[in-house]
């Protein structure tokens, strides 16, 4: 009877292997030439699992410039516009880093830009000037060993620079009581603008 039981055991193990095995796949873009190709036109968004996402190290892949990671994916866009590009992680379940380059293979990547965290959060946010027909490889990394919530929440949108960016364009506010609501991600700093604040350092102002 102990006989049958422990068979029974056995052959329950063998029969859940398929389902372990599925369930540990690492995502279709683990690697670098699995990078998901962003559509030209944006705005984008993207949810996946990262999961059992991996780090080339074998292959040479780089480590962020703002962070050390342990997993990534990749993400593969190239514009038909030149303009600011907004990249942000907002959502994810875990603390991401995000990092683009420039670059046909993972030895030969130039780096545009890395952010780590994003105001108080541990999600990330990178805006840039993009040109026309130029490839942008983005890697999203885990700082986290093992991610406990391994849900990446991913955007790509063109960015506007706010009316009021500059000092010379700055808004009125009259009458009072005055409130006002924008997006200042792709802000400036003006030319001879003051850097600081109380010793805090400013940028993208409005």
């Amino acid at each position: 009877m102990g006989y049958l039981r422990a068979l029974a055991v056995i052959l329950a193990m063998v029969a859940a292997l398929p389902v372990i095995i599925a369930s540990a796949a690492a995502p279709a873009n683990d690697n670098f030439v699995g990078a998901i190709v962003v559509p030209k036109t944006l705005s984008y968004n993207n949810t996946q699992s990262v999961l059992e996402s991996t780090f080339q190290t074998v292959d040479g892949e780089p480590q962020p410039s703002c962070a050390v990671v342990a997993h990534t994916v990749w993400y593969s866009f190239t514009p038909n516009q030149s303009d600011m590009l907004k990249i942000d992680t907002a959502g994810s379940g875990y603390d991401t880093v995000l990092a683009v380059y420039t670059g046909g293979s993972l030895g030969g990547l130039t780096s545009v830009g890395c952010n780590d965290e994003t105001g108080a959060g541990q999600t990330s946010a990178l805006q840039f000037q993009t040109t026309s027909g130029t490839t942008y490889q983005i890697q999203i990394g885990s700082v986290d060993s093992v991610p406990a919530n391994p849900n990446l929440a991913l955007s790509l949108e063109w960015g506007t620079t706010p009316a009021n960016d500059n000092f010379a364009n700055a808004i009125t506010a009259s009458p009072l009581l005055y409130t006002d609501s924008q997006s200042t991600i792709v802000a400036t700093t003006n030319t001879g603008e003051p850097p600081t604040c109380l010793g805090n350092v400013i940028s993208r102002t409005v």
